[in-house]
């Protein structure tokens, strides 16, 4: 007994995890196969095998390394195989409640449950099954561990390849996750499904919520509120109080200011926050990763800057993301890849919405300049035609769209925690740190 612990003990700092658990065990991916079963741990056909020419309408669906998500199986691009292909390839074929691992990034070998929607399945070359012996393991725990952080490290480090990593049968079988007595197994998988049952709702909730503004945007921008008698414009039928207007007239249009030459932001924030695209998102700034001027180099670009009265559009690379600047970033440097959006004569967050629909992001893909960089020019951002209620409404039909918007934000932000949640318990779970009863 003490020696086979001090040998545990071993493999457990190997994996830079900490102290084994009395009662666990370190277990290969091969110790995990149904050893009933000579197919529970096999890989997908060669290349050859399984060409584009034996795809059929239907029949035996083909799981694809785009369907094997980290943890769930993404039910896209459906191609199937006849009956006698998949009998002609046995040894790939996969069955629901199998466990299915990618041998390729990204992130290498990631794995997901097989689902229920077939009775069978064949995979894709780049596709390893393990079938798990269900008197030893629990299938949602080893699931969950193939999936963890210390699991992934070890694919990442036994994997070939620089630009996409790849790892074999042969590597992965070798790799180790911890596994306590399978009543444990149990209560620890249980724990963990619950969560995620409860991400996957949120996820729904956030889809929903999504479609309900889209709806709404349509509606409200278009149609207004309480609106009966309408009139044709250049961009259809609008309230017969509405007009048009071109974004000019209500709104001055300014770009912002590339850094000097030999210069880059940096870090610190001893300098001057500066905007750029990456940390643009509709409707607001994420300033989780924002950068700084200089403190030296500020003075060259201090008269481009953008204030939380202001919108901002951006003009180059992703374009047409439109919002404004939360007040911490008011006075912030802008970069030369958006545009500000000042002076405005009418509801701010009515136009902000108003750039943000369906019919102004239509025009912006239809006219940009094409390149080897998409650009958005100040002229033709000028020129947009916008949909102008009375100051009134512009209010109320920004008022609406802003409370499902602030909905959205607490779904996402209850989603991020219980992300954070997920991660910290599997981190603490699977390694013992944390025990269930």
């Amino acid at each position: 007994m003490g020696t086979g612990m001090k040998e545990i003990r071993a493999t457990y700092k190997e994996m830079d995890i900490g102290v084994l658990p009395v009662g666990w065990e370190v277990k290969r991916i091969i110790d995990l196969a149904d050893k009933k079963d000579r197919y529970s741990y096999t890989g997908g056909p060669f290349g050859s095998d399984l060409k584009s020419s034996d795809y059929t309408a239907k029949g035996v669906r083909v799981i694809q390394l785009q369907n094997i998500g980290d943890g769930k199986f993404n039910d896209i691009s459906k191609i199937f195989t006849s009956e006698e292909k998949a009998n002609e390839l046995l040894n790939s074929n996969v069955f629901p409640g199998d466990l299915i691992l990618a041998k390729m990034a990204d992130p290498v070998a990631r794995a997901c449950k097989i689902p229920s929607y077939h009775e069978k399945y064949i995979m894709c070359s780049d596709g390893i099954r393990l079938k798990v012996d269900p008197l030893k393991f629990d299938v949602d725990y080893c699931l969950f561990s193939i999936n963890s952080r210390y699991f992934r490290k070890q694919a990442i480090e036994n994997s070939t390849g620089t630009t996409r990593l790849r790892i074999g049968l042969t590597a992965l079988k070798e790799l180790k996750i911890l596994v306590p007595p399978l009543p444990e197994q149990h209560l620890i998988a249980k724990n963990l499904t619950a969560v995620n049952d409860h991400l996957e709702k949120l996820n729904a909730i956030i889809a929903d919520t999504q479609l309900l503004k889209k709806a709404m945007m349509q509606s409200l921008l278009t149609r207004g509120i309480g609106h009966t008698e309408f009139k044709d414009t250049v961009i259809g039928q609008i309230p017969k109080t509405w007009e048009v207007v071109e974004l000019k007239d209500i709104a001055d249009i300014k770009g912002g200011k590339r850094l000097p030459k030999g210069h880059a932001l940096v870090d610190e924030d001893s300098g001057f926050p500066y905007i750029r695209v990456a940390d643009m998102s509709k409707g607001s700034i994420d300033d989780s990763d924002i950068k700084y001027v200089p403190v030296e180099i500020e003075p060259v670009i201090k008269n481009y800057k953008i204030s939380k009265d202001d919108l901002f559009i951006s003009v180059a690379g992703t374009l047409g993301i439109v919002g404004s600047v939360p007040e911490k970033l008011d006075n912030a440097n802008l970069t030369e890849n958006a545009n500000k959006i000042c002076n405005i004569k009418c509801d701010k967050n009515y136009l902000m919405y108003y750039l943000q629909s369906q019919y102004i992001q239509n025009v912006i893909s239809n006219e940009r300049t094409v390149g080897a960089q998409p650009k958005l020019a100040i002229a033709r951002i000028q020129k947009f035609n916008i949909c102008l209620p009375k100051k009134n409404e512009q209010h109320r039909i920004a008022e609406i769209l802003f409370t499902i918007d602030d909905r959205l934000g607490l779904y996402e932000k209850e989603k991020e925690n219980f992300a954070q949640l997920k991660k910290g318990l599997m981190e603490q779970l699977l390694t013992g740190k944390i025990r269930v009863k």
